[in-house]
């Protein structure tokens, strides 16, 4: 006569029960009022424009996104921290707690999978693209980083947008191109100033940078550095 043996029927048992435990928390999360609710980013609304800005950590993102949290849009704000500061986010969280109104994420729109991931999660009407990096000195000791930064991400952004059906951007240029206005603050208004060899480029690079490559346009630095500088001495 053959006995069972105990040990495999202890294992046994204990394999049922967590089955059993695993289907009942399943079926109480299931019930639950807030399983099933998706977000209120994720649908549109409406009454309600819901708004991603890029860089709202930063100094001119954070007051955009203030002012339209003020006047009742819903906004995300997109930013990899690595010159905006998440204390601003955190005051305009602080301010505006309710659901649905504000939320962060913390991402870099240099990588394709994240942007993609953010616009396929919430149904954006609008983008404010703030994200950008502004110091004229560093720009021209690394200006691959802001060509990058400015046009790479950029594209990544406008590629989303369409996948997305989101149709409508305000893009944040440069009061770079007014020079030293003889009137502050700068308003429409202001007359812009002579386009300088530079700024002329620094556009043109921009377009290189899209269609050549890496090695053929750090040549182009060095002839573009030198049409600079040979500028400069006449002048």
């Amino acid at each position: 006569m053959e006995y069972p043996d105990p040990k495999r029927s202890n294992f046994v048992g204990k394999i049922l029960m967590a089955a059993t435990l695993t289907a009942l928390c399943i079926i109480m999360l299931k019930q639950s009022p807030n399983f099933n609710t998706r977000s209120r980013f994720s649908e549109h609304e409406e009454g309600v424009i819901h708004v991603l800005v890029t860089g709202g950590a930063g100094y001119i993102g954070s007051h955009a996104a203030l002012r339209l949290l003020k006047e009742s849009y819903r906004v995300t704000i997109v930013d990899n921290l690595s010159r905006g500061n998440m204390g601003a986010v955190k005051v305009l969280q602080k301010l505006f707690p309710e659901p649905g109104q504000l939320q962060f994420v913390y991402a870099d729109l240099g990588d394709l999978k994240a942007v993609n991931k953010i616009f396929s999660e919430n149904a954006f009407d609008a983008v404010m693209h703030f994200a950008a990096v502004a110091y004229v000195g560093e720009s021209t000791l690394d200006p691959l980083k802001y060509y990058h930064n400015i046009t790479s991400n950029t594209l990544v952004i406008l590629e989303s947008m369409a996948a997305h059906d989101v149709k409508n951007l305000i893009y944040s240029s440069t009061c770079a191109t007014y020079g030293e206005p003889e009137k502050m603050p700068i308003t429409e208004e202001t007359p812009q100033a002579s386009c300088k060899l530079g700024f002329m480029l620094n556009h043109f690079a921009i377009f290189l940078f899209q269609s050549i490559h890496m090695e053929k346009l750090r040549r182009w630095q060095r002839i573009s550095s030198w049409i600079t500088l040979r500028t400069q001495t006449r002048q």
